[in-house]
C-alpha cells in the first residue's frame, strides 16, 4: 500500500514538472524518457493489481461458511464486513459478510479453530475506491502531458532547429572575425593562450608605439576569447544561452577594436606613413 501511494505522489510531481516549463533540446529528450519510464511504472502497477485479483478468489458468503464448516479455512482477516483469508492449502480468498443479522460468524470460526484478525475500517472506503482506479488515474495524469507534448513537439523541434541555425551562423561569423583579428596582429604574434600576452609586451613595445601596443594587446586577448567561443560552438552541441550572449558581446567588442584599428590605419595613410 505504501509503495503505491509513493508511486502516485511521484507521478503527480512528474506531471507538475512536465507542465511547468518549456522543453528544448536535451530537456525534451529527458522528459520523453521520463514519460516512458512513468508509463512502464503504470503498466507494472496494472499488472500488480491483475495478479492480486488472480490470486484472490472471490467467494459467496454461503460458500465461505461451507468452507468453514468443512475445516478448509486456516485464517481470516475481518475489516468491516469484508473477509479475507487463506485456506489450509494456502489459497487466498475474499468474501463479504452480511452487515447485520448474522451473529454466528465468529462462533463458527472459533469452533473450527480459525485464526481471526480484526482491522479498523476507517480507510477501507477510500482504499477500496481509489486502489482499483489507480492505474486509470495514472494513465490519465500521464496522458495530459503526452497530449501536450505531441501537440507542441513540432513547434519545439522547429524552434530548436532555428536556434541551431543561428548558432551555426554565429560560429561562421566568429571564425571570420577571428581571421580578421589575426591579420591585425600577425600570425607570429598570435598567442595560443592569454598567459602568452605578457611575453609579447616587451617585443611589441620596441617595434610599435604605445597606442598601437595596447591596441594589439587588446586584440590578442580578444583572439583568445574568440577562440574559446569558436571551440565551444564547434562541439556540435547547442551551448547554453549565456554562451550565445557572451559570443555576441565578443563580436561587439571585436568590431569596436576593428573600427579603431581601421581608423588608425586610415590616419596613418592620410599622413603618408
Amino acid at each position: 500500500m505504501l509503495w503505491l501511494i509513493s508511486l502516485s505522489v511521484l507521478s503527480c510531481f512528474l506531471v507538475l514538472f512536465l507542465l511547468g516549463g518549456r522543453a528544448i533540446g536535451a530537456t525534451l529528450t529527458l522528459r520523453t524518457a521520463m514519460l516512458w519510464m512513468s508509463l512502464l511504472a503504470v503498466i507494472f502497477v496494472a499488472l500488480h493489481f491483475s495478479q492480486i485479483q488472480k490470486t484472490q478468489t472471490s467467494k459467496r458468503f454461503n460458500e465461505f461458511m461451507a468452507m468453514v464448516d468443512a475445516g478448509e479455512v486456516a485464517d481470516v482477516t475481518i475489516t468491516g464486513n469484508e473477509i479475507k483469508g487463506h485456506t489450509v492449502a494456502h489459497e487466498a480468498f475474499r468474501s463479504f459478510a452480511p452487515p447485520v443479522g448474522y451473529d454466528r460468524l465468529v462462533d463458527c470460526l472459533l469452533a473450527r479453530k480459525v485464526m481471526i484478525t480484526y482491522e479498523p475500517d476507517q480507510a477501507l472506503a477510500w482504499a477500496s475506491l481509489l486502489l482499483p482506479w489507480t492505474p486509470f488515474l495514472l494513465l490519465v495524469a500521464l496522458g495530459i502531458p503526452l497530449t501536450w507534448q505531441a501537440r507542441t513537439a513540432p513547434v519545439v523541434r522547429e524552434r530548436w532547429r532555428l536556434e541551431r541555425q543561428g548558432y551555426t551562423a554565429l560560429l561562421k561569423g566568429l571564425t571570420e572575425l577571428r581571421n580578421h583579428l589575426a591579420e591585425l596582429v600577425g600570425p607570429e604574434e598570435e598567442p595560443a593562450r592569454v598567459d602568452r600576452v605578457d611575453s609579447l609586451v616587451g617585443q611589441l613595445a620596441t617595434e610599435r608605439g604605445v597606442a598601437e601596443l595596447w591596441l594589439s594587446i587588446d586584440i590578442i586577448v580578444l583572439l583568445t576569447t574568440v577562440d574559446h567561443e569558436v571551440r565551444a560552438l564547434g562541439r556540435g552541441k547547442v551551448p547554453q544561452p549565456y554562451a550565445c550572449r557572451h559570443a555576441i558581446e565578443t563580436i561587439d567588442e571585436a568590431l569596436e577594436l576593428l573600427a579603431e584599428a581601421f581608423r588608425r590605419d586610415f590616419r596613418l595613410e592620410r599622413r603618408g606613413v
